[in-house]
């Protein structure tokens, strides 16, 4: 009998043991699926970004922020979960330019920044989708442009006229989208220019690689004679072939008369 009960504490000693590194690792996985990790790299200098502003963003009904930190020597950065059941987005500003990536609890993202500068060379704009519609004697029409930004050494144009919409006089501008490399859409506000009817600057800062703007206008009035100004003028854009041309600086009007091929 002294034997048996032995044995029977002995067999009970390793199902203990596996029963304590379950539950070691369901923490451990149930802790890791609470938090966002990554790094951040600033792809200007080559080396980590740190210091930078990074925020955990609820998306749903809206976008709430759930947490921020900075990150360390290393660019590195940890966010905690909320709501592990919804998606989220995480941004880091990098001076004072916003870096977006989506992500879900648990995972781990790599982030590229760039330094920021008003004026970079290597970008180009050029007319993907152009759509019209006539409704009595409005001319409305959608413009998708895609500007690249191809800069060596990488950088990220900043500046109260990093794009430019001019337009006759009769026309107003509807709304204008844009979308970073990351496909992350957002609406931005266009300012009039003083004294210059039409004329139009947009701030919005052109990240590396593609970037995409979603104009619509519409044009009341007249858009026999106005609608093909129209048509030529969006994104500064002037060449008659449609081929790449480099977007237009400050206080720069469209040649008048040119033409686009397939308008």
């Amino acid at each position: 009998m002294i034997h048996a009960r032995l044995r029977g504490k002995r067999s009970c000693r390793p199902k203990m043991l596996s029963i304590v590194a379950l539950l070691v690792l369901f923490s451990t996985g149930a802790t890791g699926a609470n938090h966002v990790t990554g790094s951040v790299r600033n792809q200007s200098r080559g080396e980590p970004a740190a210091g930078d502003e990074v925020i955990l963003i609820r998306l749903g009904n809206g976008m709430s922020e759930e947490a921020r930190a900075k990150t360390d020597a290393q660019g590195a950065f940890t966010l905690n979960v909320q709501r592990p059941d919804k998606p989220h987005l995480v941004r880091v500003f990098h001076q004072s330019v916003s870096y977006d990536q989506q992500v879900s609890a648990g995972q781990a993202r790599s982030i590229k920044v760039f330094d920021a500068a008003t004026q970079v060379q290597g970008i180009t704009g050029a007319i993907e989708i152009l759509r019209t519609a006539i409704n009595g004697d409005l001319l409305h029409v959608s413009d998708l442009v895609e500007i690249k930004n191809i800069s060596s050494p990488p950088l990220t144009q900043v500046g109260e006229h990093t794009f430019e919409v001019y337009l006759p006089a009769s026309a107003k501008i509807d709304s204008v989208m844009a979308a970073g490399p990351d496909d992350t859409g957002m609406m931005i506000s266009v300012t009039p220019v003083p004294g210059q009817p039409g004329h139009y600057t947009v701030n919005f800062p052109l990240r590396r690689f593609p970037n995409k703007a979603y104009v619509s206008v519409a044009a009341v009035g007249g858009y026999d004679s106005a609608g093909h100004e129209i048509l030529l003028a969006l994104a500064c854009l002037r060449d008659p072939g449609n081929r790449q041309q480099p977007l237009s600086g400050p206080h720069r009007e469209p040649s008048k008369g040119w033409g686009r091929s397939g308008v």
